[in-house]
């Protein structure tokens, strides 16, 4: 069974009631195998993080897929100057090093709550944190702001307790109306779940230490806030999705894959395949799938794509087989001047090898029975124009 494994870097909101534990337990009653770890001192700031030489080492001990974020309770719903200075700056720091050391390692952000009754530390001297929906709405924005100006997911376990506390009569605080209850842990370990899995907390029958009636209003919460809108939490935000494009000039093509994958496998719909980044091919007449797939970070993502062309119509064709002399011919032939040959078609569509042996003579280096092909040219005013040529034997 695959692992996830997570590092929580964090304080004493990640460390009461063993938030790490918690998630590991819901992931597994879901099927889903999580390994935790986690560094979570007291008053611990993301500054302090950024700076902390256990942490980098920490980073470096195995493959993280995700490493999340905490900061300290009040400091990013301070005022402004200081969240500029002492906030934003470290966010980017532990972002830019956790993707250093691995790029397919996610940040992720945990988005706290706003205390019970407001900031009244820091009340005096920044009036917008005096109320729980004041504190709490600046967090919100903040913790936004980080997820997206780092290209990181945010796990908003704050706004989940915001719709709990709206909807339902759960205690989410211990009694210094600050740290988690056990029940506001859960709630946070069931948004980290769907957060991390993007699967519905539902999936989960983790349930120790709630009620029924309490594990379905925390799931009920992180369903409407979280699993129906997660692009609003930027979750998903760094995935390298697959698509390609493509060039055409009759029946031949030229599939251009996205850089930055670990692998590609084309599938062309006619049986046979490649595993190179880009490809030219040609296909008979007909309609074709075209399916490219890719895998990046252990991760795998598909872009399919119907693509056509058509036998040539000899009446169709447009211009004047006295472009071309001597016609019928052989295979060496010559153009009137102001033209080149861009292409050369048989009329089933399959493009053949030529070469330029003068300035205005080609010769035809396939072996062909006698047939008509089709000249593609351009002429001086760079206008395309197709015209016949009798292919004889000698």
């Amino acid at each position: 069974m695959a692992q996830t494994h997570v590092l929580f870097l964090g304080n004493s909101y990640t460390g009461v009631n063993d938030l790490p534990s918690l998630v590991k337990q819901v992931a597994l009653s879901a099927g889903d195998t999580f390994v935790v770890e986690s560094r979570t001192p007291g008053g611990r700031q993301i500054k302090q993080h950024a700076q902390d030489p256990l942490v980098y080492s920490m980073l470096r001990s195995k493959k993280w897929d995700y490493v999340v974020i905490q900061c300290q309770s009040q400091e990013p719903s301070l005022f402004p100057g200081y969240v500029n200075a002492n906030v934003f700056p470290y966010a980017k720091a532990l972002c830019d090093s956790i993707r250093n050391i691995d790029s397919c390692t996610v940040p992720i952000f945990y988005m706290t709550w706003g205390r019970k009754n407001g900031d009244a530390q820091n009340c005096s001297n920044w009036p917008p944190s005096c109320t729980y929906k004041g504190m709490d709405s600046i967090l919100y924005m903040n913790y936004q702001k980080m997820g997206k100006d780092n290209n990181a997911e945010v796990s908003p376990v704050g706004a989940v307790w915001h719709r709990l506390r709206d909807s339902t009569n759960l205690e989410l605080y211990r009694p210094d109306g600050s740290h988690p209850s056990y029940i506001g842990s859960m709630a946070a370990a069931y948004t980290f779940y769907t957060a991390i899995t993007r699967k519905s907390p539902r999936k989960s029958s983790y349930q120790i230490g709630l009620k029924p009636s309490e594990a379905e209003a925390i799931q009920t919460a992180v369903e409407e806030v979280l699993y129906n809108r997660l692009d609003t939490f930027n979750i998903g935000v760094g995935d390298l999705k697959t698509d390609f494009t493509y060039e055409q000039d009759e029946c031949s093509f030229v599939f251009l894959g996205k850089s930055g994958f670990d692998s590609y496998l084309w599938d062309f719909g006619d049986g046979t395949a490649s595993n190179a980044p880009s490809r030219s091919k040609t296909f008979q007449p007909g309609t074709y799938w075209v399916k490219l797939t890719t895998t990046r970070c252990g991760k795998t993502s598909i872009d399919s794509q119907q693509v056509s062309c058509k036998n040539l119509n000899i009446d169709a064709i447009d211009g004047e087989s006295g472009y071309v002399q001597p016609n019928p011919s052989q295979g060496l032939f010559s153009v009137s001047r102001g033209f080149t040959i861009q292409s050369i078609y048989t009329l089933d569509g399959r493009r053949l090898n030529f070469k330029s042996v003068s300035s205005r003579s080609y010769r035809i280096t396939d072996h062909l029975a006698p047939q008509w092909v089709v000249l593609h040219m351009r002429n001086a005013k760079n206008e395309q124009v197709y015209t016949r040529l009798a292919i004889q034997n000698d």
